[in-house]
Parts: C-alpha cells; sequence; structure tokens
C-alpha cells in the first residue's frame, strides 16, 4: 500500500484531537529537540556525554520547547540544552550552514590523542537484564557501565568488621599481565575513583586504603574483569589498621552465622580501553549532515580525539546535571513534559535500532508528529498507555509488551474466546453461573450494542504484530475493562440471538496458549502406538525420551510457547541425521544514525546428532500463532530441515531477543532488538512459520469440543502407516 494511502488510514484511525492542544510551532520545535536527542545521546562521542543525563534532558528538553515561539528562539534554546553535552554540535539556519571543519577538532597541543567513536551492537539500554546481547562503548573509553563480558570472581571470603567501624584498612593484591608481543597493555585496575595502569610482564603489588564505615557489619572484596584479558591476579590481603599495628581481621567460614547481617562488597575492575565490539568503526572526520526539520540543520562529528582525560574540545558550560528529577511514579503522567518525554526517548531507540524498519509503513516524522499531539491529552496512565500501544502498532512487532509498573491489570469477562470460521466464538465459559446462558460455540455479535467487527476495528490499533499474532491479542482483549463491571454480550446461536449481562471477574491476560481450555491434553498415548506430548507445559528429559522411542509416531504439541527453552537444544540432535549448521540470528551494526548502513552481526548455530537420544519414528508438530520466539526458533529449525511435519497454522513471526526500555515514569517497553531470517535467508519477521498441512478450529468443532488440529495430525500418521502395508 502506497505510504500516502496509509498516512491518510493513520488519520482516519486517530482519535478526535482537540484542536490547537499543541501547535503547529510547539510540534516543529519538539521534532527538532527529538531528531538532535537522538543524534546526540547515541552518537555523539564526547566524554561529556554521560548516562544519567539523559531522563532529565528529554523532560527538561520537553518542557522549553513547549515555551518556544520562533526558530531564533528555537536554534538559541537546542544550543544551550546541546552544547554543554556535544561542545562540537552546529545548529544553524540551513541557508547559514556551516561546512565542516575538521581542522577545528584537532587539539593545539600534540599529546596521546586517541580516536574517539561510538559502536553499537543493537542498543545497550541498561536495563539490568545482564544477559540481554545488546553492547553500547565508545571506543578508547572505559565501558558507561562496566565491561559487558564481565564476571564477578571473589578475591576474598567475608571479614565481620563490625567490631573495626572508623579504623583505616589497607587492601593488596599482586597483578601480572600476560601479554606476550611486547605491546604496551593498557589495562587498568579501577577501584571507585582509584585507577592503576598495569605495567606489562611485571608483578605488581597494589594498595587500595579506606575507612571502614560507620555502618558496617561485614565486608568481602571481590573482582570485575573480562575472563579473556592477559591479566593475573594474585596473593589479595586485607587488613586493619589500628595506629601503628595492622592485622588480619576474622574471617567467617560460615557465612549461616551471620544471614541477618549486611554485606558490604568492594569491586575491583579489570578495563581495558581497546574493548571493541567488531572490526568496522569510524574514520576520524566523518560527520552527521541533517535538516532535522525544514529550515534548521544540524552538522555534527561522530568521531572525536580524546587522550587520557578528555575529549576534545572541552565543553566551555557545564552539562546541567539534570538528575534531580522524581517522575518514576504513576501519577507522573499528570505531567505533559514526562509524557512527551517518554514518547522522544522511545521514538529514538526505535529510530535508531529497529531491525524491522522497512516493516514500518509509515514515515517517522509523521508518526512522531501524531503521537506527540495524542500524549499531550493523555492525562492520565490509563489513557496514556493506550497512546504508546497506539504508537507501537504501526512497528507491527508481537515484542512490544508494555507496562506501566504498579498499574492495576485490566479485568475481562470469565470467557475465553476463539476466532473460527472468521468469526468470534466463545471458546470456554470459567464461571458456572453463567452456564445455562452462554455455551460453547456460540457466536460474539454484539459488545455494549456495539458490533464485534468494528470492536476489533478499534482494538487492533493498539496491538503489534503480524495479522496472526494481532487477530490473537484483539480476540483476548475483546472484554477488557474494569473490575466488576458489568457489560452486555449478544450471542448467536444456531439462528436464536440473545443477551447476556456479564461481569469483568477475570483478570485479562494478553497471551494464551494455543492448546489452552478443552484442548489442553496431559502427555500419553493418544492411539495405539501414538504418544502425545505437550512442549509448551513440559521439558525433555532422559526419561522422556526413553518413553518416546517406545512410541511408533510421536505427535508434539507447540500451540504456545515452549516450557523449557532448552528443548531446542535437545530436541534437535534427537531428530537430526546429520550435522545442521544454521545462521539465522542477525545483530544489528550500528555505527551512523538513522539505520544508514547498517550491517549485521551473524549468529551461528550448529546441532550434532544424538545418538542416544534418537527419534527415528514419524514426528508431527502442531502449531498457530500463540507459538512466538523461542517455539518459532524450534519449529523453524523443523520446517528448514525437514525435522517433521507441521500441522496448523501460522505462527506468531516474532523472534530474536528482546530489548528492554526502562522510561520515565516506570513505563516499560519491550521489543525486538534482533533481525531473524530462515535458514535459506528468506524472510520470517511478520510470516512466521508456515505449517506444511493447514489446519484450524471451526465454530462446530469448538461446540463439539474436537480437536481437529490434532485430529487431522492423527489422519496424516495412519495414511503414512497404511502407505508403508
Amino acid at each position: 500500500m502506497p505510504i500516502k494511502k496509509i498516512l491518510t488510514l493513520f488519520l482516519l484511525l486517530s482519535p478526535v484531537l482537540v484542536l490547537g492542544q499543541l501547535s503547529n510551532r510547539q510540534i516543529r520545535n519538539l521534532t527538532a529537540f527529538s531528531k538532535i536527542y537522538g543524534y546526540v545521546q547515541y552518537f555523539h562521542p564526547s566524554d561529556e556525554n554521560k548516562l544519567e543525563i539523559w531522563e532529565g534532558v528529554a523532560i527538561n528538553g520537553s518542557r522549553a520547547m513547549l515555551k518556544v515561539s520562533n526558530d531564533d528562539e528555537l536554534i538559541d534554546e537546542l544550543r544551550k540544552i546541546f552544547l554543554p553535552i556535544a561542545p562540537t554540535i552546529k545548529i544553524t539556519l540551513t541557508g547559514q550552514k556551516e561546512s565542516f571543519d575538521i581542522d577545528k577538532l584537532k587539539p593545539n597541543i600534540p599529546g596521546g590523542y586517541k580516536e574517539i567513536s561510538w559502536q553499537h551492537l543493537g542498543f545497550n539500554l541498561y536495563s539490568g537484564i545482564l544477559e540481554r546481547p545488546y553492547k553500547s562503548i565508545r571506543l578508547n573509553r572505559t565501558p558507561i557501565v562496566g565491561n559487558d563480558r564481565n564476571i564477578q570472581i571473589p578475591l576474598t571470603g567475608v571479614y565481620d568488621v563490625s567490631g573495626y567501624r572508623g579504623l583505616k584498612y589497607d587492601f593488596s593484591l599482586t597483578t601480572r599481565v600476560n601479554k606476550k608481543d611486547g605491546e604496551p597493555a593498557e589495562l587498568k585496575i579501577v577501584n571507585g575513583k582509584d585507577s592503576i595502569e598495569l605495567k606489562n610482564n611485571i608483578p605488581e603489588i597494589h594498595h587500595f586504603t579506606g575507612t571502614i564505615n560507620s555502618s558496617a557489619e561485614l565486608i568481602a572484596f571481590e573482582l570485575a574483569t573480562d575472563p579473556n584479558l592477559p591479566v593475573s591476579i594474585d596473593k589479595p590481603v586485607f587488613k586493619i589498621i589500628d595506629g601503628d599495628r595492622s592485622f588480619s581481621p576474622h574471617e567467617i567460614l560460615n557465612t549461616t552465622q551471620k544471614t541477618s547481617a549486611k554485606l558490604t562488597k568492594i569491586t575491583f575492575e579489570i578495563t581495558d580501553p581497546n574493548y571493541v565490539l567488531y572490526s568496522q568503526k569510524l574514520k576520524f572526520g566523518e560527520y552527521l549532515d541533517k535538516e532535522i526539520v525544514k529550515g534548521i540543520s544540524v552538522v555534527m562529528p561522530l568521531v572525536l580525539l580524546g587522550n587520557k582525560s578528555s575529549t576534545f574540545p572541552i565543553a566551555t558550560n557545564k552539562v546541567n546535571d539534570h538528575t534531580d528529577l522524581n517522575y518514576n511514579k504513576i501519577s507522573a503522567f499528570e505531567h505533559e513534559e514526562l509524557r512527551i518525554a517518554d514518547v522522544i526517548m522511545l521514538w529514538n531507540i526505535l529510530r535508531h535500532s529497529f531491525p524491522y524498519m522497512d516493516d514500518v509503513k509509515i514515515d517517522q516524522e509523521r508518526l512522531l508528529a501524531e503521537i506527540l499531539q495524542e500524549a499531550s491529552l493523555a492525562k492520565t496512565h490509563t489513557t496514556y498507555i493506550k497512546v504508546i500501544e497506539r504508537m507501537c502498532s504501526f512497528y507491527n512487532d508481537a515484542h512490544m509488551f508494555i507496562s506501566i509498573m504498579g498499574m492495576e491489570p485490566y479485568y475481562t469477562l470469565p470467557i475465553s474466546l476463539v476466532r473460527a470460521d472468521n468469526k468470534i466464538v466463545v471458546k470456554e465459559v470459567s464461571d458456572k453461573r453463567l452456564m445455562d446462558s452462554i455455551f460453547p460455540g456460540d457466536i460474539i455479535v454484539k459488545v455494549n450494542g456495539i458490533p464485534v467487527g468494528k470492536q476489533v476495528d478499534t482494538l487492533i490499533q493498539y496491538v503489534s504484530g503480524s495479522k496472526q499474532k494481532k487477530d490473537l491479542l484483539v480476540v483476548n482483549r475483546l472484554f477488557n475493562g474494569k473490575k466488576n463491571e458489568k457489560i452486555e454480550v449478544t450471542v448467536l446461536r444456531h439462528g436464536d440471538t440473545r443477551k447476556v449481562a456479564i461481569e469483568r471477574t477475570k483478570v485479562s491476560e494478553d497471551y494464551t496458549p494455543g492448546n489452552a481450555g478443552y484442548l489442553q491434553k496431559g502427555n500419553g498415548w493418544v492411539a495405539p502406538d501414538i504418544y502425545y506430548f505437550d512442549l509448551t507445559r513440559n521439558s525433555l528429559t532422559d526419561q522422556n525420551f526413553e518413553l518416546l522411542k517406545t512410541a511408533r509416531s510421536i505427535v508434539f504439541d507447540l500451540r504456545g510457547y515452549v516450557f523449557d527453552q532448552t528443548i531446542s537444544t535437545d530436541l534437535i540432535p534427537a531428530l537430526a541425521r546429520d550435522t545442521i549448521r544454521t545462521v539465522r540470528f542477525f545483530n544489528p551494526k550500528i555505527l551512523y544514525p538513522d539505520l544508514e548502513h547498517l550491517s549485521f552481526q551473524p549468529g551461528s548455530e550448529i546441532y550434532f546428532p544424538d545418538i542416544k537420544n534418537r527419534l527415528t519414528q514419524q514426528v508431527i508438530f502442531l502449531t498457530n500463532a500463540s507459538a512466538m520466539s523461542a517455539s518459532e526458533s524450534l519449529l523453524g529449525l523443523i520446517k528448514d530441515f525437514k525435522l517433521g511435519i507441521i500441522v496448523g497454522d501460522a505462527t506468531a513471526g516474532t523472534n530474536g531477543d528482546v530489548n528492554i526500555a526502562y522510561l520515565p515514569g516506570n513505563l516499560i517497553v519491550y521489543y525486538s532488538g534482533m533481525l531473524v531470517k530462515n535458514s535459506d535467508g528468506s524472510k520470517h519477521h511478520l510470516k512466521g512459520v508456515l505449517p506444511d498441512i493447514y489446519v484450524s478450529q471451526s465454530r462446530n468443532s469448538v461446540e463439539k469440543r474436537e480437536d481437529l488440529v490434532l485430529k487431522k495430525a492423527l489422519q496424516v500418521i495412519r495414511k503414512r502407516w497404511s502407505s508403508l502395508k
């Protein structure tokens, strides 16, 4: 569909806006601010660019943009905000744009300058989730928050220091850099503000001193380091200094003796300023030159020179602290600047790191303007989260889960629904009081007098994902609302229409496995010689494999999320006849803004045949759109390498590790940070894993409590048996 038509559709679907809530002037200001915000935060390599300032910059900057009345004021305000962070940035009227001058980036005095620039492997959003594969560093600089490859290693046991409060201590250890090529190692050992350079191939004893805190009880020392660095640590010694004497405090051998005591860990870190994520890097002299809004341009270097103390040139104005803000409560969304700041921060994260931007069929600047307008109106957390959901819907990413910490959950009716014969049908009734008035197989016609088709058209604006996944989510959300609120449901049953009033008493869940309700079965023999195993509720153990080997055919149910993410590493080797090598996961290597010149770091997979647990019989997998992410990793291999027959519907079409954005006001947004393809390089996103045999439930099968997908699998098995006779 052409972009112009999509934009027209977007405007038709948008809620009616209060004209003038945000003027064209304010939208222009905020758009200019938003673009520079992302360029500077993620791509300007100055030492003044610190992690802790950016929430405050977004909030304070948004507030300032609402007050600017003309372009001269706008340029002046943008310079005030960004020059203390990016002293080399040029913000001017386009007609007065200064040409980039590399000589102005060169220090007048020579002295050990290195090239400083950003490398991103995805975006490290510092969510505290250590297993995220996304990293961001400045080359030739100590990482912002430790080294992503670091592990924690205990240097000592636990010491009881409660009797030595206020006394000095000395902690010493011996290091040796084991570098064989003779080049300077440039490794450092860091403890707080203390930083000591390590010499090459020379054992060194380092002493660190401090004072036992007045509230200290237990102390332990640990090392944070990349285990691949060429350095060894030896002989840690902890001593208390009392006047002229020094002694080692009591080491607790059994820490359970002091389980209620507070343990303080003192961490030493070995850092390597030459740490790189990949070989590609920007060259000194590369710069950004963009018109951020019509008539205003920005020119910004992407590489700076820096020595051990600072990048050059040093900002003349001090960066605003920006850290005195406290917006981390649900009630914070009453503040317009916070709502706008969240949109700006999220828009930039996605604009510069979302790997499926080709599937976002809307102009990013237009999307920003529309969502900013809606965010300015949404004065409560409940209305505001709908704005963020609308924004995310355009990215078509089913990994986009959105929540506000502390927010009350939605409630729904004690009824579950399913799409069958292109109708929305009652699948289960969990409240016995309703069992005489509404039945499985009933077709939902209206909700509170509104035709269900119209309800679906409205709800689909607030869900993200593929067509099949959106449909699943909309069906789950059809009855969502306030707890104990009564709604009127009009149902059709065998030609008769009736209305039923039902209260919302059940906590709503977005995710429902495709094999839930009457389709749920325990593992077991579903027919002679045919064993059924539910991968969404069970792990695969050696005992399971021994049982599965006794079956003539096996049906694996994967209509939902795998119970155990190690199932792929267990099951694929059991099904493989030969070694499987594939590359499906690609982490974006981001050097330039706006996803320009984007390349990817591939992640290879290898599976060796497992002779012990080998399954040689016919294997069938059941699936549908509730199978997502890790489930698709498994099913993708089944499909790509013909390890079994897949029966059911297309999976969700969303795979790869999520990234997590924690935004002011305790807003959390997840999204796909990684590109995933099929093993042959073809498109997986939105398409999903396609079944070999398409089958879905019918209204009649729901009413009769039949599982048509399992039924078809059994037919396929029996047909094959017949052909072998």
